[in-house]
């Protein structure tokens, strides 16, 4: 007698990929996602891959408590309120918004310093034999920015939550890798670099 087929009649897990677009990509994400829980697919969503603004509401998915309704309307305040505020109160209240100004004043000020030797080089004609990396990049090291601010608005929204605690029935795995950056080596070729 043949053997039945053990994957007849199962429901595949679903793997969900969530682009980036900041706000504007929260909203539209969340509309699929209300359609996908409309349908009854949402709960076999096994993975999600996100960027950017999809990213932020992939994490906000896995770590509200409760049902999609509350998910929904926190998701929803959440876009209401924006990020702006809370970031531009961050950088003029906080310690990071001073480093932030500080690294912003320091790197402007050499930027500027390397653009008047640049044009005093090359009035003199001596721009071709003044070899240094320095007038084309700062070596100033940038501790803080608008990114290390806005990072500071995400952990409080998640109330500084890290990948273990979030829910485990939402998805069957979330794992944390490393953001890579890439540098470009010749036009249109992207090869890894540093873990960012």
């Amino acid at each position: 007698m043949p053997q039945a087929d053990p994957t007849v009649g199962t429901r595949p897990d679903i793997g969900l990929a969530l682009s980036g677009g900041g706000s504007r990509a929260m909203a539209f994400h969340l509309g699929c996602l209300r359609a996908l829980h409309d349908e009854g697919l949402l709960d076999q969503v096994a993975t999600i891959s996100a960027v950017s603004g999809g990213s932020v509401l992939a994490a906000l998915y896995c770590q509200t408590p409760g049902d999609f309704a509350t998910f929904e309307v926190k998701t929803q305040q959440l876009l209401k309120r924006g990020f702006l505020r809370p970031a531009i109160l961050q950088a003029v209240s906080s310690f990071e918004g001073l480093k932030a100004l500080a690294n912003f004043a320091a790197v402007g000020t050499d930027r500027l310093l390397a653009f008047v030797v640049c044009r005093v080089l090359g009035g003199l004609r001596l721009r071709k034999r003044f070899k240094s990396s320095w007038l084309a990049q700062s070596s100033i090291r940038r501790s803080a920015s608008r990114t290390t601010i806005l990072r500071k608005v995400f952990s409080q929204v998640f109330a500084h939550q890290t990948l273990p605690s979030l829910r485990k029935d939402r998805l069957s795995t979330a794992e944390q890798k490393s953001a890579i950056r890439r540098r470009k080596t010749r036009p249109s070729c992207y090869m890894p670099g540093g873990v960012a």
